[in-house]
């Protein structure tokens, strides 16, 4: 596996260009790719958790330290800053140098406190070393950018290792559940990827299989609708790990 260096496209889940193109047009996340922005609706499912019993119960069960978080892909830090914001200890891990420096600009601007760190989520060991766990670990639309069995296995048992006994894990991807066009997206009925081999649209029964067969335990999942027919729909999943 190709680790971040200079090369201009290291790897298949690399998102560094289009990383540039928003700095350069002063964005802040991803959602500044494509203007006009939606950050209201793409963190809408984070946001429905955050309200959540799950999430309360979660920040009680805490006590004599903050509680700590692990976003994965956090692209430029909005997730984590949310949780940083109400006194979380918050690293977040991201594969683009420029999504970084973003991220870190964000919570100079925001004066929140949040670690951001370049790195892969393939080989988190790297980048946050191995006795550091969590008590919540978030995969906001990252799983749908890792293609093929091998290295989804691979991020879900690190990912699933990183909670702590107890921990919660919330995730969020693209779907192929719904009235998906597969045709209109170039998607291959069978493996669920893209003609560009950069996107994995599984079903929700394969990401909440992917999920508890590395040992965590389903609380609660949702789908949300797209906004357009046949555009993916956003499957959401909270899990704990027992």
């Amino acid at each position: 596996m190709k680790r971040p260096g200079s090369d201009s496209r290291r790897c298949y889940y690399d998102h560094e260009r289009a990383w540039v193109r928003i700095a350069k047009r002063g964005g802040a996340g991803w959602d500044d790719l494509s203007p006009p922005a939606s950050d209201d609706t793409r963190y809408a499912d984070f946001a429905t958790f955050r309200d959540s019993d799950v999430f309360l119960a979660l920040q009680k069960s805490v006590s004599g330290r903050s509680c700590t978080a692990l976003d994965l892909g956090c692209g430029g830090g909005q997730i984590a800053l949310q949780l940083a914001g109400v006194g979380w200890e918050v690293i977040g891990v991201e594969y683009s140098a420029t999504a970084v420096s973003l991220a870190e600009r964000n919570a100079r601007e925001s004066g929140i406190v949040a670690d951001f760190r370049q790195g892969d989520c393939l080989q988190l060991d790297e980048c946050i070393g191995r006795d550091q766990f969590f008590d919540l670990v978030v995969d906001n639309r990252l799983m749908h950018c890792i293609v093929g069995q091998e290295d989804r296995e691979c991020v879900a048992k690190s990912a699933a290792g990183r909670c702590e006994p107890g921990g919660i894990l919330f995730s969020t991807s693209m779907t192929s559940d719904l009235t998906f066009d597969y045709d209109r997206y170039g998607v291959d009925r069978n493996t669920m990827i893209d003609r560009f081999a950069t996107r994995q649209l599984a079903p929700s029964s394969q990401l909440e299989g992917l999920w508890s067969r590395v040992g965590l335990h389903l609380l609660r999942s949702w789908i949300s609708f797209p906004k357009e027919s046949g555009a993916p729909a956003d499957w959401c999943g909270v899990f704990r790990r027992g």
